[in-house]
């Protein structure tokens, strides 16, 4: 079975990709539920009672990659080292990362068979950051914020150039692997999901019938995906919501950062 690495900056359609890429590997190898690395940790049992950002958060593994090294981490209430990188890949399925990639990605890119990099909108990265920030798990584990206008004001720089920095990095790391690395647009998914998701399923050479392709599309609907996780997903999914939502100053300083 291959190994996939999904990475892309934080609020990008990231959850929603995953669900994919968890349909796509169930149905290419038949299986009721993928492998993960975290379910072997002690600890597991304690984390799944642990009430997350959404339902299947304390299954996933989910990486932060350092220069030096790289950590396995559960949201904010756990997190480790990774000591052994191979051993840790061979008992995952679908390894999922915010983090840039420096040059601490190299052997993570090198041990696996596939990178999938979801890219969105700046200015709808930055919108669903500002929500994230004033929900209510971030409320209840984060920091606790009260004055959303001034945080917002700070943000827009930030995220702006977090944003690019992070899609510098992965263009450059496209270039070097330019076989193993996959750009995949959060619009193009809203827009055509059963057509992405199919490229996705090639890509990942998953030769699978295009009746399943339309499974999984349904399956990983926003109306779907809702039903089993409503605090996660949105209640309204739509293209570029930045175009009513963000003021004039806040998309001057993305287009200009970005």
């Amino acid at each position: 079975m291959i190994k996939i690495l999904q990475a892309g900056v934080a609020k990008s359609g990231n959850y929603w990709l995953y669900q994919i890429l968890k349909e796509l590997y169930k149905y290419n190898y038949e299986l009721s539920e993928i492998n993960s690395f975290i379910k072997s940790v002690p600890e597991y049992n304690k984390l799944k009672k642990e009430e997350l950002s959404y339902k299947d958060q304390v299954n996933i593994d989910t990486v932060e990659i350092n220069k030096n090294h790289t950590n396995l981490y559960v949201s904010s209430i756990f997190k480790r080292k990774i000591t052994n990188l191979d051993e840790y890949v061979k008992k995952a399925s679908i390894i999922w990362t915010h983090s840039e990639f420096n040059s601490g990605a190299k052997k993570l890119i090198a041990s696996v068979d596939k990178v999938i990099y979801i890219v969105r909108d700046p200015r709808d990265v930055f919108l669903s950051k500002i929500n994230f920030a004033f929900g209510n798990y971030s409320l209840k584990y984060l920091k606790k914020r009260t004055n959303k206008k001034n945080f917002r004001k700070n943000r827009v720089f930030s995220s702006s150039f977090r944003w690019t920095f992070h899609i510098c990095r992965a263009i450059l790391f496209k270039k070097k692997y330019p076989n193993k690395i996959y750009f995949v647009f959060y619009e193009n998914l809203l827009s055509n999901p059963t057509k992405e998701i199919k490229k996705l399923a090639d890509f990942l050479e998953f030769d699978l019938d295009y009746q399943y392709i339309k499974n999984i599309a349904l399956k990983t609907s926003a109306s779907f995906l809702r039903k089993e996780d409503s605090s996660h997903v949105s209640k309204t999914i739509s293209l570029y919501k930045w175009k009513s939502k963000i003021n004039e100053q806040e998309a001057k300083i993305i287009d200009i950062r970005s």
